[in-house]
């Protein structure tokens, strides 16, 4: 038997209506759809020209706003620094994770050698104590750089790599003046903070031959260098 179609009110449709009323529900919902996926599209295309009219920081701009917000906290925080040196230090630490390549100046610290043939598990640790008596480095100095004039002098590329460049700081104090250079890596289009040299002296070099030294006096046990330097970052 035949089945007889109705509307919403009761009355009867012949199939060719009932058809008739599909495509118009299709064509509503299709014109719908495109109008979103317009929009959508506008709004992509608005969102990505906007990111390239706002080009990543340059390295000077970068340690200068770094340098910046530490000072800040130094300046903020005097009596933390005293009574919770582990908040303190904390504070410092999430104002330079997002522009200082820790990982990287931990290996270069620990050299190709010892980095290759520590485990994986040792790399980590490493990384970690390194990043924490850097962080406390960068911490103390802040606390003493706190009322200082400081100011960015000069930044030129490096003759190597257009990756790299250098960064001059200018610390002036009562009895003179010091240089502190940073060495910036352009890093997936962020510029990250790769080595430090404060008047002619190579941190990440000193730091090496430290780490050197530790492996020796260590009898050359890697994970026992690593625990004393931890315990030297404490």
């Amino acid at each position: 038997m035949c089945r007889k179609r109705y509307n919403a009110g009761g009355t009867y449709m012949k199939g060719g209506a009932l058809s008739v009323v599909r495509m118009l529900l299709e064509d509503f919902f299709v014109q719908r759809l495109h109008h979103i996926l317009v929009l959508l599209c506008c709004w992509l295309s608005v969102s990505v020209f906007a990111n390239e009219l706002a080009p990543e920081p340059s390295p000077a701009e970068v340690v200068e706003s770094v340098t910046s917000k530490l000072l800040s906290v130094a300046k903020n925080n005097t009596e933390l620094l005293k009574s919770s040196p582990d908040q303190y230090f904390a504070l410092v630490r999430s104002e330079l994770e997002s522009s200082v390549d820790f990982e990287s100046i931990a290996k270069n610290v620990m050299g190709k050698k010892y980095w290759l043939s520590a485990t994986e598990e040792q790399q980590k640790q490493f990384v970690e104590v390194f990043t924490n008596s850097l962080v406390e480095t960068y911490g103390k100095g802040m606390a003493n750089f706190a009322d200082l004039d400081i100011s960015i002098e000069s930044s030129r590329p490096s003759e190597k790599s257009d990756k790299t460049q250098y960064v001059v700081q200018s610390v002036k104090t009562d009895s003179g003046s010091s240089k502190i250079v940073y060495t910036m890596r352009n890093v997936d289009s962020v510029w990250m903070l790769r080595n430090v040299t404060l008047d002619g002296v190579n941190l990440g070099k000193t730091f090496r031959s430290q780490f050197n030294q530790a492996v020796k006096d260590a009898d050359n046990d890697l994970g026992l260098a690593i625990n004393s330097w931890g315990q030297e970052a404490k």
